[in-house]
């Protein structure tokens, strides 16, 4: 039972590539990008996940067993989102990979989310950022003559 972590993930179903009966899964939760990505994203050699998402949380996952497939369902609170703009980031291969997540349920004040991947690492619970309006912003000061600076 998850619920008592301060997690997103609520299960994780593996497909596992070796027979298995018991199987140790870790879960650890991050407030910033780990340390390990953050390392590397400030040397330039990995994409800054935070300027296309706003992240919700970091997560690391591994398993005892080699996995062929695992579906993560996860949540997040309903006022912080529209459901369209959910994503389960993956970090594979020294790069961000925005996985298929497909919205399931609202259910206790928390909308829940699934997403399949092939491998654990780390993980983003990201909302993709909305830059349109920052676009808008812009035409706005340039037909009325204006000057601003934006700030996140």
């Amino acid at each position: 039972d998850v619920s008592k972590y301060n997690t997103a993930v609520k299960t994780i179903d593996i497909v596992s590539n070796e027979d298995a009966d018991d199987v140790e899964i870790t879960v650890v939760t991050y407030e910033v990008v780990p340390e390990s990505i953050a390392t590397a994203m400030a040397v330039g050699t990995v994409d800054d996940v935070e300027a296309g998402y706003d992240i919700y949380q970091y997560l690391e996952i591994e398993a005892d067993v080699d996995i062929e497939s695992a579906v993560i369902t996860f949540e997040i609170p309903v006022e912080e989102v529209d459901v369209n703009s959910v994503v389960l980031l993956h970090y594979d291969g020294g790069k961000w990979e925005e996985l298929s997540t497909e919205f399931i349920i609202e259910s206790n004040g928390n909308f829940i989310f699934e997403a399949e991947t092939t491998g654990f690492s780390v993980f983003a619970v990201g909302v993709k950022a909305a830059g349109f309006s920052y676009m808008w912003l812009l035409v706005g000061a340039v037909l009325l003559g204006g000057a601003f600076v934006i700030k996140k």
